[in-house]
Order: structure tokens, then sequence, then C-alpha cells
């Protein structure tokens, strides 16, 4: 017995050497199969940073397993391949040539989860038995770049050499050798010794030779085991082919989706071009009107030049005219009445004509004269003329010709102080212009003057109120215009300066140029203490408002 187990413990001692060629190097397995091993999270590995870039220990077509070091610790997360909202989350080295391999660049921010490794079929690791294990298994060890880890796997799925194997037979063996040699024999202790070593030597013959005829069966069935090794090899080559061509597939269809957002795009930059295209012609007509709206202003503007010019000079001419017809009323204040004219001469029998008396014209009073011209008269009526014409000199014996109104033009009245019940009354206006000749303050509404006016500042609208003092009832408004005056505007009285009552409201379509004129207001009796004066449309958009007096009538 005790000779037998020596020669099996002598042969398992050989057996290695013969097969450690073909299998597994001594410390080391292979898996019969891809083992994925789920890894737990040595910290929290929350979301990822924009363009951050990671370590991929695989990319599958869900994701990729990445190395997340933080604060000198590493373990493997799983970053997808798109996030919640469907965006790619990195770039990765197979189609950015510009990554390092096994490379990845982050696009957008993406939440982290515990990732996972895989000992592959056929790839050796270095393992160790696991100690006072009856289940069998080993500690294997994973590494990647400076990333070491240790996962304990079961002897099932895993290839072990043969040193491996036989040395934990070996063990078995010699501990069953020693205890059945310490139960075996009571002889002598030398005598045992040297027993044992003749059966050494002898078993230690039978062992080379049993070894000889191994190493001979494993010469021949080496090409066969080589071929199993390429066949492996082979199968290891296109499962990963074809994780690749999956991959590969995988990012065609991302691919694909990118074109169809991509040319969506296209589309809506050529809207936008055309849109913009659009705009582009809608602005340089814009800058043309606008263009033309200038040209307009300046012709306006021209023309309202022009018109102030003749407006003064009409002024300075009515002036002049003015004087020449003062002077002419004085002269002939002084013209002495007419004298009778004589008797004609008799004349011849036969005559048909023969006046009884003689026709005196009764004399022309200058005054009524003045009075009666209307103001279509021509301008630079001689003041000669009117005087000769007054004073009666015409041919002897007949009646002056009749004099002709359009070579006279009246003398203007002198404005006359009017009265009426607002005069010095308190007056509230929304703006005043001054500067220009005749332009004063609202006060000069209600002075009873009319050679004085008040102006706004030219713009729309504008308010005036009259404070009368105290309830009174009211029969007219006569409104004394300038020719800035308004062509549309509201009356309205209140009792109490809150509560107001719209008394006539007035939208003039005036023909011609403006000028001045006068509009008479009916108040219907209306009881009030203030009057307010709503000024909405100007008859000229470059003036302001102007009026000379807003006289008050009240009701008899």
């Amino acid at each position: 017995m005790k000779s037998t187990l020596l020669a099996v413990a002598a042969w398992i001692v050989v057996i290695p050497m013969s097969f450690a060629e073909n299998g597994p190097a001594p410390g080391t397995v292979v898996p019969d199969a891809d083992i994925v091993i789920p890894c737990p999270a040595p910290f929290e590995f929350g979301w990822t940073a924009p363009r951050q870039a990671y370590d991929v220990l695989e990319q599958t077509r869900d994701g990729y397993q990445i190395l997340v070091v933080r604060d000198d610790k590493a373990g493997i997360g799983f970053l997808p391949v798109r996030d919640e909202w469907g965006h790619s989350t990195a770039d990765s080295w197979i189609y950015d040539i510009r990554l390092s391999t096994n490379t990845i660049l982050t696009k957008v921010p993406a939440k982290l989860s515990p990732g996972s490794l895989t000992l592959r079929k056929g790839t050796p690791y270095p393992a160790t038995a696991v100690a006072n294990d009856k289940a069998g298994r080993y500690d294997v060890v994973f590494t990647f770049k400076s990333f070491a880890t240790t996962v304990t796997v079961d002897r099932a799925q895993l290839q072990l050499p043969d040193a491996m194997e036989l040395k934990t037979v070996a063990a078995v063996v010699a501990d069953d050798t020693i205890a059945q040699t310490e139960e075996a024999t009571d002889l002598p202790k030398q005598r045992a010794v040297e027993e044992e070593k003749a059966l050494l030597e002898r078993e230690s013959q039978e062992a080379q030779t049993v070894s000889r005829k191994l190493e001979a069966i494993a010469a021949k069935e080496t090409p066969a085991a080589g071929q199993a090794l390429e066949l492996e090899a082979a199968k290891k080559e296109s499962a990963e082919l074809r994780e690749e061509l999956t991959q590969i597939q995988a990012m065609h269809e991302v691919l694909k989706q990118e074109l169809v957002k991509a040319a969506a795009a296209e589309d809506e930059l050529t809207e936008a071009k055309k849109a913009a295209a659009d705009l582009q012609v809608q602005l340089e007509d814009g800058r043309k009107q606008n263009d033309a709206l200038k040209q307009e202003l300046v012709k306006a503007e021209d023309a309202a030049r022009k018109l102030e010019a003749a407006r003064k000079e009409e002024a300075d001419k009515q002036a002049q005219d003015a004087a020449r017809e003062r002077a002419a009323a004085k002269k002939a204040d002084a013209v002495p009445p007419v004298p009778a004219p004589e008797a004609p001469a008799a004349r011849p029998p036969g005559n048909a004509w023969a006046p009884a008396k003689p026709v005196v014209p009764e004399p022309l009073k200058p005054e009524t004269v003045i009075m009666d011209i209307k103001p279509a008269a021509v301008a630079a009526a001689d003041p000669e003329v009117v005087a000769d014409h007054a004073a009666g000199q015409g041919t002897a014996g007949q009646a002056p010709e009749p004099l002709k109104p359009e070579l006279l033009k009246p003398e203007p009245l002198p404005a006359k102080p009017i009265k009426h019940m607002a005069v010095g009354a308190k007056v509230q206006v929304s703006s005043t212009h001054e500067g220009l000749e005749g332009e004063g303050t609202g006060a000069a509404l209600v002075d009873g003057d009319l050679a004085t006016r008040w102006s706004s500042e030219y713009a729309e609208p504008q308010t005036v109120t009259v404070d009368l003092g105290k309830v009174q009832t009211l029969a007219k408004l006569r409104l004394h215009w300038e020719t800035a005056s308004a062509t549309a505007y509201r009356v309205s009285v209140s009792t109490d300066g809150e509560k107001w009552d719209m008394v006539h409201e007035a939208d003039l379509k005036l023909q011609g140029l403006p000028k001045p004129r006068v509009d008479d207001v009916d108040m219907l009796n209306t009881a009030g203490s203030q009057i307010r004066l709503e000024l909405l449309t100007r008859v000229n958009p470059k003036w302001g408002f102007s009026l000379y007096e807003i006289e008050v009538i009240a009701a008899e």
C-alpha cells in the first residue's frame, strides 16, 4: 500500500512537466465563457461633466463600461449611449480619430450607474485558490491600465493549468501517505527507512518509464490540441467581430437619426434664409418709402417757409395800405365842400337837349366812401385819386365818375376792447409756446383784447380751462381763432371742476388755405362755473393751437 502511494505521488510530480507547454501557465486561469461580474460602486458616481474623457473597459450596444477615478479611488461605472431625452452622451474613439483608443469624450451631463467587468473566454488571468473553500473557488485578478481588482469565480467556470490541479491532488495524496505510514508498521525505524529507500528507487524507475510513455502519448495528441486552440481563438475572434458589428450597426442607426435631424435643420436654415431675404426686400422698400417721405417732408417744409414768407409779405403790404388809407382820409377831411358849377351856356335853337337847370352833384362824403369799400379792393389805391374824387372834381356840368371799389382798400378798424363775463377770469392751459411775435400766455384768452393771443406747443391734444368763479347760466361761447386754429375740439362745462358735461363737439372740414375765423358755440343755457376747451386736431400738423379770445356770453 505504501509503495503504491509513493508511485502515484511520483507520477503526479512528473505529469505537469508533460502538459505545461500546452495548457495555461501555472498560477493563471482561463474562463470557459465570457463571465460578466457586477462591480459595486466604491463611491457615489453622480453625473458626468461635458467634455470629459474616460477610459473604456467595454463598449456595448447600450452604453460604455468606463473607469471612474475620484479622490484616489477607482471604480467601474456605466454610461448609457443616450440620455433620458435621447441625446448622444459621448463621442467614441471608433468614430472620432482624434480620440485615443478605448477612450470617449462626454458631450452632455449624464447619470452614471455602477458598472460591470467581463472575464473574456480564453483569456488567461492571474488567480489563486481560495483557502479553506470546500466549493473550490478561485480569486481571479482583473487589471485594466492602473486599475486592479479581485473577483471570486467558481471552479466550474474556469480552465485550470495542470500544475495547479496536480498540486492540489499531490497535497491530498501526501497527507494520506503520511497518515498511513504512521499507522502501517511497528518495525524499527531504521529498517523501515531502508525498505522505504529501496521502494522509492524502484518506484522512481517505474515512474520514469511511465513518464516517457506519457510524453509519447502527449506528443501524438499535440497536433489535435493545437487545432483545438486555433478553433477557440477563431471562435473568440468571431464573437468579437460580431460584437463590433453590432456596435457599428447601432452607431449606424444613430448616424441615420443624426442625418435626419441635419436634413431637418438644413430645411429650417433654408426657410430662415428665405425669410431673411423677404425681410431684406421689405427693408429696402421701407428705406425707399422713408426716402420718399423725407423728400415730401422737405417739400412741405419749403412750402411752409414760402407760406410764412407770403403771410409776412401780405402783412407788410396791409400795413403799407393802411398807412396810405389813413393819409387819404386825413386829406379828404381837409377838402372844402364842392361849389355848385356854373350854368351851361344856352344852346342854339333846335337842340334836342336843354336842361331846365344845371346839374349839381351832391358832395361825396369821404367817410361814407371809405366805410363802404369791401376788403377785396386792390391794396394799391392812390390817395390823390381818393381825395380828388371826394372833393367832387370832375368835368364841368357833369357828375363825377363813380369811384371803383377795386381801387380802394378799407383801413382796418383798430382793435377795440370787448366786454364779456370771463374777462379777468382764471385760465389754466396745458402748454404755452412763446418767442414768436404776438404769442402770449393763457391770460391773453380772457383779457378782452383781440390783439393779444395764446399759443400752445406744437403738439396735440391741448386743454384750456376757464374758471368763472361762480355758477352762471351760459348762452354762447365765441372763439376768436388765429390762423393756427383747431378743426376738431370739444367744449364741456362743470359746476365743481370734477364732473364735466360735454355741451358741444366740432369736427370741421375747412376749404382753402388756413385763415383766422370766429366760431359761435351755442351753450344751451347750461349752468356752470368752469368751461373746458379740449383742442384735438390742428389745422396744420406743424403748428400749435392759437386763440385771440374766448368770449363768454351769459344768458339774459
